[in-house]
């Protein structure tokens, strides 16, 4: 989770898609290499993201995209291991031709509190009113506005508000 590589391995990212009905898409990714500062080969952390679009229905589209994540050895203790995964599932309507609002639901599981600092499972709600500007006599230019309402909540005091450090479960 760092910007700038930290070791002298190398990670790989294959995916592939299958659109087997043109109302269904299946992604399926991964992502896998040694990820720990100053470790060349050895101690791979894996992660697997699977996403699956249905729609157009009418005016309604759907999505459901599930991470897992595991690495052995994750703290490089030896003995701790870590896994960690999310489910999401969200739904869009399109209301007319510049318009589709859409909610979006996650839930994340961080069991060994590797990848968030700490044991948790955490909540997502999120509104977002997807709105296309300049569509009519502008052919061609088109802004995508998205303006998101969210709420987040957790098992565990996670959120930072004011001075406090991690003094909320909850937050918007």
């Amino acid at each position: 989770n760092t910007t700038i590589d930290n070791n002298k391995g190398k990670s790989i990212g294959p995916s592939i898609g299958w659109i087997p009905m043109p109302w269904l898409s299946i992604y399926t990714n991964y992502l896998g290499g040694p990820e720990q500062a100053g470790i060349g080969s050895s101690n791979f952390r894996h992660l697997w993201d699977t996403q699956v679009f249905f729609g157009p229905f009418d005016r309604w589209n759907f999505a459901l995209n599930y991470d897992i994540g595991w690495e052995n050895d994750a703290l490089n203790t030896g003995t701790k291991n870590a896994g960690w995964n999310g489910l999401t599932g969200f739904a869009r309507y399109k209301v007319n031709d510049w318009f589709e609002p859409s909610l979006r639901v996650e839930y994340y599981k961080d069991g060994d509190g590797f990848t968030t600092g700490m044991d948790q499972g955490l909540w997502g709600y999120t509104l977002t009113l997807n709105t296309k500007l300049g569509l009519g006599k502008s052919r061609g230019s088109m802004v995508l506005f998205r303006p998101e309402i969210r709420y987040d909540r957790s098992s565990d005091k996670f959120f930072t508000q004011g001075n406090g450090f991690r003094n909320q479960k909850d937050q918007f």
